[in-house]
């Protein structure tokens, strides 16, 4: 019996019918930062439902930083992509106004050039439908921190993207799409002449539909469908084409509440991976799927909240063939300024071409990366809100993971194996302890800090090998301040880690700290136009990114924003 006749009895078996839901699509760190500091954009189909969530310390109501970040270099830990802005933020934005669109551009001395436009088709109280693009090159020399040469480096991100939603008396429709069309080099620090080397296309294109039914019989019903194709145009071997990769994802929740304080529900989801490859990465990739069944149970009382679940995951042609993780999720409100929260969770990480491409686009292409288990991640916090311009968290967490993947560099086939200029996969069972903390103050509109900082520590099970790439303390401060006479605002973002190591032909290897400081100013003539000037890496700081990688150094960036 194939394994794909095994995934449609599982189905039948399993969950009776077919039943589909979005999936969030994944976040991607290529060596790129981001134009702007937001929260960008990631197709999905919103989750609309009833189901509580953990209470949340209300907080200020901050104007977010405008940070102007070159395109490519970004500290790993800030999970950089071939970044959009996030769109429905523009969209919202906009409010109640005449306004229905946007606009926004910048270029850098790196030449760096950000863009992104978009416009709100439709707005009713049934439908919304909204289309956008964006694009983010760059086209530039840096030094190697190994070698000390200059490498060529070049990347060129587009995407078109649209949502649409219509909402029915009891029920309402998802629906949204992205194609993202991305070229690139390869520029890591061990290569001896990078502009010889191939440019690398890909294409991805992920779509999403998805519907959320009220009152079916006595429950509630989410129902969606994921599609997503990666294709890769070099394998980086004469004559053989890269990796393709067709992915489906259905997923389903049905819930009813009882009692005003209850609720009670079955999640799961169906991911199947199809790959199309040369016989010599047969090996790596071979066709798989994620079966996951999450009974749970919610409630709450005046100052508290729970929810008791777990996973059972049913895994296909992977390392484990069953797996069980735990989902629960407990607060307490000990008063209206202060809540204590305890989560226990775990997952099936998964790692198909079209996620990882989002972490790390340099990885060898028929280096195919396997999934990863979370069996424990449990996190413990206090969140308290002292004033309306001041809020707290400070937490703890302990997480075990088998099979997780850290990136080292590699040779590059037909280039011999003193020549390393992309990465391959190391897999550890691993264990990480961290203890953190996010403050933030604002003073009315004038001014707003906040501070993340992190510490971790990494132990993985391979006696002389460690957490590659990993910070052992990650640090992001950001300040902004709004001139009140003049409609001028300044914002500064400072990023830290430390700790970082690498492997390197049977030698551990110590990265450099990363110390990125970026300022920007931006002037207002109106609420539909501004222009901003700022200035990336101040401290015209030398650092890796990926080990080989090095990050830009100080640059000059400028650009503007239209509403209309």
């Amino acid at each position: 019996m194939t394994m794909k006749q095994n995934i449609l009895i599982a189905i039948l078996l399993g969950c009776g019918i077919q039943m589909m839901q979005a999936q969030t699509s994944a976040k991607d760190t290529a060596l790129q930062r981001m134009m702007i500091l937001e929260k960008e954009y990631n197709p999905t189909i919103e989750k609309a439902s009833k189901i509580n969530t953990l209470p949340e310390v209300k907080e200020p109501q901050a104007t977010q930083a405008k940070i102007e970040y070159s395109n490519y270099s970004t500290p790993v830990s800030l999970k950089p992509e071939p970044s959009q802005v996030d769109a429905a933020q523009y969209f919202k934005d906009l409010g109640s106004s005449n306004n229905r669109g946007y606009l926004r551009a910048g270029v850098s001395t790196f030449v760096d050039i950000d863009g992104d436009a978009g416009y709100q088709i439709l707005n009713s109280k049934s439908d919304d439908l909204s289309v956008w693009l964006t694009h983010r090159s760059s086209s530039g020399k840096v030094k190697s921190l190994q070698t000390n040469e200059k490498m060529e480096h070049k990347l060129n991100d587009n995407t078109g993207a649209f949502r649409y939603s219509h909402s029915f008396e009891e029920s309402k429709l998802f629906a949204d799409a992205k194609y993202t069309y991305s070229c690139f080099n390869y520029y890591n620090g061990g290569l001896s002449n990078a502009e010889s080397f191939p440019t690398q296309t890909n294409n991805i294109f992920d779509a999403n539909l998805g519907s959320l039914l009220k009152d079916i019989l006595v429950f509630d019903l989410f129902l969606g469908l994921n599609y997503t194709h990666f294709g890769q145009k070099e394998s980086l071997l004469p004559g053989i084409k890269g990796p393709e990769e067709n992915r489906l994802k259905v997923d389903f929740d049905v819930f009813m509440g009882f009692d005003n304080d209850k609720l009670i529900g079955i999640a799961g989801f169906l991911r199947s991976d199809f790959y199309s490859v040369p016989d010599t990465a047969s090996y790596f990739y071979k066709d798989c799927g994620d079966l996951a069944l999450n009974p749970y149970f919610k409630m709450e009382g005046d100052n508290w909240k729970m929810r008791l679940g777990a996973f059972t995951h049913l895994l296909f042609n992977q390392t484990k063939k069953i797996f069980f993780t735990p989902d629960i999720e407990l607060s307490f409100r000990p008063h209206e300024s202060g809540l204590l929260y305890l989560t226990a969770k775990g997952e099936v990480a998964d790692n198909s071409n079209s996620k990882i491409f989002y972490e790390n686009r340099y990885i060898l292409p028929l280096a195919r990366v396997l999934d990863s288990y979370t069996q424990f991640d449990g996190t413990a916090g206090f969140k308290t809100s002292l004033s309306r311009v001041f809020d707290a968290d400070f937490y703890a967490g302990y997480k075990i993971i088998k099979q997780e993947h850290f990136y080292r560099p590699d040779s590059v086939p037909g280039l011999g194996s003193d020549i390393w200029g992309a990465f391959s996969p190391d897999y550890y069972n691993t264990q990480v302890f961290k203890l953190g903390t996010n403050l933030r103050y604002q003073y009315g509109k004038m001014f707003d800090l906040s501070l993340r900082a992190v510490y971790y520590n990494w132990e993985v099970d391979a006696p002389g090998k460690k957490a590659w790439n990993k910070p052992d303390f990650t640090s992001d401060l950001t300040a902004g301040f709004q001139i009140q006479t003049i409609p001028l605002r300044f914002d500064l973002a400072y990023h830290l880690e430390t700790g970082r190591k690498s492997f390197l032909k049977n030698n551990i290897v110590n990265m450099e700290n990363i110390n990125d400081v970026n300022f920007t100013g931006t002037y207002s003539f109106n609420n539909s136009f501004s222009v901003f000037a700022g200035v990336n890496n101040l401290l015209a700081q030398k650092y890796d990114i990926w080990y080989g990688c090095p990050a830009e150094g100080i640059r000059f960036m400028g650009g503007l924003s239209l509403k209309f």
